[in-house]
């Protein structure tokens, strides 16, 4: 690939990612990490602003207002977006709101792809309003883009907090709005359990160096310090099938037991893992999980 285009690309990723690694950068275009060092002098050169960012969760960031090439779809691009497009407009998902449907089929409307229908199915779908998440959707986005305070009343409606907006996010297919309360530390809100959002004219300073890959993994939330759990299931050897959270590691000891090695970030998903097996599950480590699980018993049979 050219030089050109190179940059091009690199730009795209920058646009899209937010904050990303500059090795990250380089296997995704398959060029050495010198190559994108240079790539990101030129660019600067020609007037894009790239900061970087150090730390655990740093990177190289595109300034925001910074104005980058409208790339033309090609041929392949296009097939692909049509590929999927079907699949996205039956998935019951937060994401996929109206709005993002109506602009998806305006670009793929051009394609000549035939397409045949896949249906998506969800086991749980969220008893939220799409029209309220909209709303709060908006407010909540021009806050994050213009840094301003929101009031925000939550569950009880008892009482009124003060949010600076940082992110926006999805885990399990529920909304969620995280950020500082004035003057106090990272809270997070569940979209669907808000009342009332409101923008204030109050603006804060923004802390750049936040990163939502703090506070999320690939599987939720990190509340508590990781959780590493050792048990043997028997009976469900479809398990193997699936990823249920971090440095997963699944050994099949005979025809109906396996033995799962698997890490959580909070103790609610650590119980809720292991409580859906019932008795099927044998916990080895850790013990005060095992102890949990002893209790959680002995409680179902004192009822």
């Amino acid at each position: 690939m050219e030089k050109t285009a190179l940059a091009i690309e690199m730009l795209l990723l920058l646009k899209s990612r937010g904050i990303i690694k500059k090795q990250e950068i380089a296997k995704e275009l398959e060029i050495s990490e010198k190559m994108v060092q240079r790539l990101r002098n030129e660019l600067e050169i020609a007037g894009y602003y790239i900061t970087s960012l150090t730390g655990k969760y740093g990177g190289y960031q595109l300034e925001n207002g910074t104005l980058f090439p409208v790339a033309e779809l090609d041929d392949e691009e296009r097939y692909a977006l049509a590929r999927v497009s079907s699949y996205l407009m039956t998935l019951k998902n937060p994401l996929i709101t109206p709005v993002f449907k109506r602009a998806y089929s305006k670009i793929v409307a051009n394609s000549t792809t035939s397409n045949s229908p896949i249906e998506s199915f969800s086991e749980r779908v969220l008893n939220f309003d799409p029209k309220v998440l909209d709303q709060y959707l908006s407010v909540l986005n021009e806050a994050i883009q213009r840094k301003h305070r929101v009031t925000i009343i939550y569950q009880n409606k008892e009482k009124k907090y003060v949010l600076e907006p940082y992110a926006l996010f999805v885990v399990n297919n529920a909304w969620y709005v995280t950020g500082y309360l004035k003057h106090q530390d990272l809270v997070t809100f569940k979209l669907n359990r808000i009342h009332s959002v409101h923008l204030l004219d109050e603006t804060f300073l923004k802390d750049e160096t936040f990163s939502l890959n703090k506070h999320l993994s690939d599987f939720g939330f990190k509340i508590d310090k990781p959780i590493a759990i050792e048990c043997i299931i028997t009976n469900h050897n479809y398990l193997t099938e699936y990823i249920f959270g971090d440095n997963q590691t699944i050994e099949i000891l005979n025809q109906k037991q396996i033995k799962v090695n698997v890490t959580f970030y909070s103790l609610s998903k650590s119980k809720e893992f292991i409580f859906k097996f019932g008795s099927d599950i044998e916990i080895i480590k850790p013990i005060a999980l095992k102890e949990i699980q002893k209790e959680a018993a002995i409680d179902i049979l004192n009822r």
